[in-house]
């Protein structure tokens, strides 16, 4: 009858939040090293960060056009600002910053802050200051922030004063000649209120002459057209005649009545400039509302605050590292991993075992290992009992008599499920012959606890009796080959006319025969064995052996024509992995409580 293997599949789910918390609680070493070391870092940073010191000047910029409470005429002298923007961006300006820092020394003063060029430390001192707008007001808040308090308040300061002095220059001194006869040194850091002053005592024709009202004056324009055409006059008569000619005498006359009447005229713009500047006229659309103080407490850094973020986002970023590397992870540990990647059926899943061995007990491997077959609630126990289950159903009665333990790497835990496994299948009242076929390195006698010197090796070299190389158990109905003296070659010997002998007089002595082997890579003495047996079951240490490897000890065995069973997943923490084995976990001993 043909053999068929019956692979147990289930339904695809949604991973859910759950899912990712088990995640994180499986791999929390990985969450608490990173999550300690990012928020030791964050702790150091915020212990070595200098304080954070804010300085605020207070301006109100008006609306040039109602800046000039008297004249009308003089709103000519208003600045023309082309929007709020642009006194924004004039105030941040680089040649404002420079000015400033020019002015107050403040790359003498501040060189670890500022530096010791200047268009570097205009670009540091502007990288210091915002400008913001109060609401939809004409109210702005010069900020400076430093690590340096006294720089804070001269930087915020400097900057409203060099502002207003640019202001007022743009607005009333826009003429080349008004700046030459009011600063004749070229002193470019005249303050605001030197201007003031300069502007309250001038009185001299030429400076009241060069101002661009007065230029623009028609009155006064028409009195320099006079002039000029007088002075013309002057010039040819004074070339065809002397001084005392009456024509001379008379355009003299003419040109002094007009400079007299341009004097009365400069005389009453005079009157009427110093009446403006007494408080009915502003010079400046620039209101200072507050100076900025030297602050006395630091603004920041906020450490308590910066560390409770940096620490949630630190937790969460550990949670994250540890869900990636799960899914790299790569290595066998789900029914989905063996179907999916193996490709081949799943029996089940062996728990981990880690009893205690009792304090001054010599330890032995039957400490840890050995299922009891009475004890119902054991999960081990329940655990054989499923992969017996998926066993018998994978094939018809029969087909599968003989069976081959087998695993890619050592260590896997072969030898204890071939063990456990002969157990449970003879707790149900099969007649089962366990036999250790690892003739590399035979560890099964050391469990069942078996010190006789006979076994396998001596049965597949002589003529002996199959009843001389067994041995009786402590369980129920299982019967035990020892591997016997380590021959020098394991594959040859099953691939012996012998071993069909061994097979076919096992066969009709017992109900179950199962073989433990050596493992799959490196030596092929399990495959010489497979081929001689009904199938094999392939062991998989959980997170030790990778879908690849896994995948190749299959096909090694395939490719001989070898039976395969299915997998079992040996190793499996189920407190730890619940993620994986949340539906697997049955707890079979919490039904009895």
């Amino acid at each position: 009858m043909a053999q068929q293997s019956v692979s147990f599949e289930e339904t695809p789910r949604e991973v859910t939040f759950k899912d990712y918390a088990d995640i994180v609680i499986k791999r929390k070493s990985v969450v608490i090293s990173f999550f300690v070391m990012v928020s030791f870092m964050a702790a150091l940073h915020n212990i070595t960060r200098p304080n954070i010191y804010s300085a605020t000047s207070q301006i109100l910029i008006q609306d040039p056009s109602k800046a000039f409470k008297t004249a009308p005429e003089l709103q000519q002298f208003s600045l023309s600002t082309g929007g709020l923007r642009s006194q924004i961006e004039l105030m941040k300006s680089a040649s404002v910053a420079s000015a400033v820092i020019e002015k107050y020394d403040l790359m003498s003063k501040y060189p670890g802050i500022l530096g010791t060029g200047l268009k570097g430390a205009a670009k540091a001192a502007r990288g210091m200051v915002s400008i913001n707008q109060i609401g939809e007001s004409r109210v702005f808040d010069v900020v400076a922030t430093s690590t340096n308090p006294n720089l804070c308040a001269e930087l915020a300061n400097g900057l409203v004063d060099e502002y207003i002095e640019k202001n007022i220059v743009t607005s009333f001194l826009s003429s080349p000649d008004m700046l030459k006869k009011m600063f004749p040194d070229g002193d470019g850091k005249t303050r605001a209120d030197a201007i003031y002053g300069k502007l309250r005592g001038m009185s001299k024709d030429e400076v009241l002459q060069s101002l661009p009202y007065v230029v623009k004056n028609p009155k006064m324009a028409e009195l320099k057209e006079k002039k000029s055409d007088i002075s013309k006059d002057l010039a040819l008569y004074s070339a065809k005649y002397t001084d005392k000619h009456p024509k001379v005498i008379k355009a003299k006359r003419e040109i002094q009545a007009v400079k007299e009447e341009m004097q009365a005229l400069s005389g009453n713009i005079v009157s009427e400039m110093k009446d403006s500047m007494s408080g009915r006229f502003d010079i400046s659309n620039v209101k200072v509302i507050e100076y900025a103080d030297v602050p006395a407490s630091p603004i920041g850094p906020k450490r308590l605050k910066d560390f409770l973020l940096i620490s949630i986002m630190a937790f969460f970023g550990a949670c994250g590292v540890a869900i990636f590397i799960d899914y790299l992870d790569n290595t066998v540990k789900t029914q989905e991993d063996v179907e999916k990647y193996v490709r081949l059926p799943y029996l089940g899943y062996i728990p981990l075992v880690k009893d205690a061995p009792v304090k001054g007990k010599p330890v032995s491997i039957s400490d840890y290992v050995v299922v009891n077959p009475k004890d119902r609630r054991s999960n081990l126990l329940e655990s054989l009992r499923n992969v017996r289950t998926s066993i018998t159903f994978s094939a018809p009665p029969d087909a599968l008599k003989s069976i081959l333990i087998a695993s890619a790497l050592p260590k896997e835990g072969k030898s204890t499920i071939a063990l456990n496994l002969a157990i449970v299948v003879a707790g149900d009242g099969s007649r089962t012959l366990l036999v250790d076929g690892d003739m590399r390195r035979p560890s099964l006698h050391k469990m069942v606890g078996s010190h006789t010197a006979k076994g396998l090796s001596n049965y597949l070299t002589s003529k002996m009796a199959i009843e001389e190389a067994v041995v009786e158990t402590r369980f129920e109905n299982l019967y035990f080959m020892p591997c016997g003296p380590i021959p020098p070659n394991p594959s040859e010997l099953f691939g012996s006319y012998r071993m069909k002998e061994l097979l076919d007089e096992a066969g009709k002595k017992y109900d179950k025969i199962i073989f433990d082997g050596a493992p799959i890579f490196g030596i092929s003495d399990s495959v010489v064995l497979a081929k001689a047996l009904d199938g094999v079951i392939q062991i998989t240490r959980f997170g030790k052996v990778t879908w690849d490897m896994a995948n190749k000890c299959k096909q090694r065995l395939q490719n001989l024509g070898v039976k395969m069973i299915g997998v079992i997943i040996n190793g499996v923490d189920t407190r730890k992995e619940s993620y994986y084995y949340k539906y697997y976990d049955y707890r079979y001993h919490k039904y009895y409580e």
